[in-house]
């Protein structure tokens, strides 16, 4: 089965979960803001720029289509 996250890259739990699926062997898509590199898991990486834990996120709106695409 292909699973796909969306989701903070830089989380110990998304990489907990990416890994226990892969390892039940699934086929894992991440796709995510940060850039990150897990073993065998395969990683979208959509640049926007600085993400701030303030607020101001609002640029990720403007890479729907992106995600969409990926999806």
């Amino acid at each position: 089965m292909k699973i796909c996250y969306f989701a903070d890259g830089g989380s110990i739990h998304i990489e907990r979960w990416c890994k226990y699926f892969y390892n039940l062997g699934h086929d894992i898509h991440l796709i995510t803001f940060k850039e990150v590199y897990y073993d065998n898991i395969k990683i979208h990486y959509i640049d926007i720029g600085k993400i701030s834990v303030d607020g101001g996120n609002w640029k990720s709106l403007l890479k729907i289509n992106k995600v969409r695409n990926l999806l």
